[in-house]
């Protein structure tokens, strides 16, 4: 679909088609999956708001500075890893951890 995007202007008002075709496709899932008819000017009203939102949410206030995380650096101490699943149709559910000391290599 890029070549029917080539020469759009490059502008704030650009950035709200992925939202209309998004809403535009919730709307066709309610209709295909609940049979629920969307009407058509609250669902390009409902996607231009949130468009505009995010597009207000993308721009950063003066005095806010980016934090650096350095990933290079591990904290001393044991490791406690965990995990969990469930399944809601057979009301079971699992988890599991693991502990671990890296400085001693113990379990």
């Amino acid at each position: 679909m890029a070549h029917l995007f080539w020469n759009l202007p490059d502008n704030d008002d650009m950035l709200m088609y992925p939202w209309l075709l998004w809403f535009i496709w919730k709307a066709r899932n309610y209709k295909v999956f609940s049979n629920d008819d969307q009407n058509p000017q609250e669902v390009m009203e409902s996607a231009i708001t949130e468009s505009r939102a995010w597009v207000a949410a993308q721009t950063v206030a003066d005095g806010v500075s980016n934090i650096s995380i350095n990933s290079g650096h591990v904290p001393p101490g044991e490791w406690c890893q965990i995990d969990g699943a469930w399944k809601v149709t057979d009301s079971r559910a699992g988890l599991g951890w693991y502990n671990f000391d890296p400085d001693s290599g113990s379990v």
